[in-house]
């Protein structure tokens, strides 16, 4: 037992700095076009197959519990771990991304829009702000949006159930962690 709160207790500290974030004022100002997404694939690959990976099974090893001691419920609980559950769909998401230039103008006026309402870099309000444009942006009923707004952990039950379409899904999320690393790129964070 001590062992296992042990262990649990190892995962937190590294999932300390990950959930509360470095609150930051923007150092530079990046702005991104198709060109410049095309260029970054490979990196913006290697960010989301190895850190947001990590720090995504950071905290579901940690567990719900003990990971809402640092980030709310909400947060935890829209955690896209469906994202990471086929290659297959990884790779596909890749090469929709860059086919044509509506992937750069979603980052750039998702990051302006973020910048615009929060001021500072704030994994929380991040992960809220980010979880609620892949809901806008999903073909999906009015109804169950508002299901999910309310109740974040559904997302990944209804990719699972074939109630979102993955593809969408896996673009939507995909989108947004390039959002994320621009972002963090912005503020030195990375």
């Amino acid at each position: 037992m001590f062992k296992y709160f042990m262990m649990k207790m190892a995962v937190l500290l590294f999932l300390v700095p990950i959930a509360m974030g470095a609150e930051a004022k923007p150092k530079r100002n990046i702005q991104v076009i198709h060109y410049m997404v095309q260029q970054d694939v490979r990196v913006i690959e290697k960010y989301v197959k190895k850190t947001v990976y990590n720090d995504m099974q950071k905290a579901k090893l940690a567990g719900k519990w003990l990971a809402t001691c640092f980030v709310s419920p909400e947060v935890y609980d829209s955690m896209p771990f469906e994202f990471f559950t086929s290659a297959a769909s990884i790779s596909q998401a890749f090469a929709q991304l860059f086919e044509n230039g509506d992937a750069a103008i979603y980052i750039q006026t998702a990051k302006e829009e973020y910048k615009k309402r929060y001021g500072d870099f704030d994994n929380t309000n991040l992960s809220k702000f980010l979880f609620s444009r892949i809901i806008d942006n999903l073909t999906i009923s009015h109804n169950k949006k508002e299901e999910i707004r309310k109740n974040p952990i559904r997302m990944d039950q209804c990719v699972r159930r074939g109630e979102v379409k993955r593809e969408e899904y896996m673009y939507y999320t995909l989108l947004n962690f390039a959002v994320r690393f621009y972002l963090q790129k912005e503020f030195g964070l990375l």
